[in-house]
């Protein structure tokens, strides 16, 4: 067909001179030319969504012959080198559905969490479309942070306030605790310092795709078991469990897990046994610290959760016995 043109195109410098429209002169060096075909395969954009290593995308073919040869390829990419690669393709036969002329293949696929995904859909071995996708929590994440760091460079004053905050910092200390979940990707509201709250938890942290959400008491000493403290944080806990649910529906699907932050290094053995008697997640000095960590390094609420459920031995979630979402956790001594 090339040589058949008005202007035949015969070989690979007849092609470089009037598909690309040079003249350079390829024998130093090493060359290689990919042309693509318009085959009938293609990602749909505006239907992707890649949240906190949850990916959900669509193919769509408009030959259904085609569809036995289609997979999708993928590179995810994990502070800024790459990370997973692999291969997804329909596991039956009934995966592609009918859309108008076309046929499309609504895909998912749970993994690790990653900054981006790269998507290429193939005919066979050869990729016919390709894009990339960044993290929806990341893409607003990473920016506050680098905005808060023009103003606190290396987070030092945040550090500060969260590891190493004094007696009189509790208004500190419990801000510091809100912005690093903020960072680390939840959605945040924070009660520190008004005290017409004083009957609430100090920070909320939803994570919708995770389907959690953490109920938040701060202290800059002991975990004060004895005076009612932690029994508090289970009733505040509980009510807010109880708000989620719709009036006169079922009961919500978002986990709702009771955490307690400290600045401490360690908490004495009778408030851990406490708080493990009642499923509440303790956050020490050390944990705290981790949890920085994710949110300068942008891995994440998944991260996130998972250094929070290192906190417990069972992770197991154990419902009220009347049906309520707050979540118990079976913990046991670290």
């Amino acid at each position: 067909m090339l040589r058949a043109a008005h202007e035949p195109w015969d070989g690979f410098d007849a092609l470089m001179e009037h598909g690309l429209e040079t003249r350079r002169r390829l024998d130093h060096y090493a060359a290689q030319l990919c042309v693509i075909a318009p085959l009938p395969v293609r990602l749909l954009p505006d239907h992707i969504r890649f949240s906190d290593g949850a990916l959900a995308f669509r193919v769509e073919a408009m030959n259904p012959a085609l569809v036995p040869h289609c997979s999708v390829g993928y590179v995810t990419t994990i502070r800024g080198a790459m990370g997973e690669r692999g291969t997804l393709a329909p596991t039956h036969e009934g995966a592609w559905a009918n859309a108008g002329e076309n046929v499309v293949w609504v895909g998912v696929r749970n993994g690790a969490p990653a900054e981006q995904v790269a998507l290429f859909a193939r005919i066979g071995p050869y990729v016919v479309d390709r894009t990339t996708v960044v993290d929806e929590g990341l893409r607003v994440q990473r920016p506050l942070v680098s905005a808060y760091e023009s103003v606190d460079p290396e987070l030092e004053l945040l550090s500060a306030w969260l590891l190493s905050p004094r007696k009189s910092q509790q208004v500190d200390f419990e801000r510091a605790v809100a912005r690093v979940l903020l960072y680390c990707g939840f959605f945040v509201d924070s009660f520190a310092g008004d005290s017409r709250m004083s009957d609430a938890v100090d920070v909320i942290a939803h994570e919708p795709t995770l389907k959690v959400l953490l109920a938040v008491e701060c202290t800059t000493g002991p975990l004060q078991s004895r005076d009612g403290k932690l029994s508090r944080l289970v009733a505040r806990a509980q009510a807010i469990a109880d708000g989620l649910a719709p009036e006169g529906g079922p009961t919500s699907d978002t986990r709702v897990i009771p955490v307690i932050a400290t600045s401490l290094e360690t908490v004495s053995a009778s408030d851990q046994a406490s708080a493990d008697a009642d499923g509440i997640v303790v956050l020490t000095n050390q944990a705290l610290s981790s949890l920085l960590g994710v949110a300068r390094s942008g891995s994440g609420p998944a991260a996130a959760m998972a250094l929070i459920r290192e906190r417990t031995q069972d992770v197991v979630l154990r419902p009220f016995s009347d049906g309520s979402p707050y979540a118990r956790w079976s913990s046991k001594a670290r």
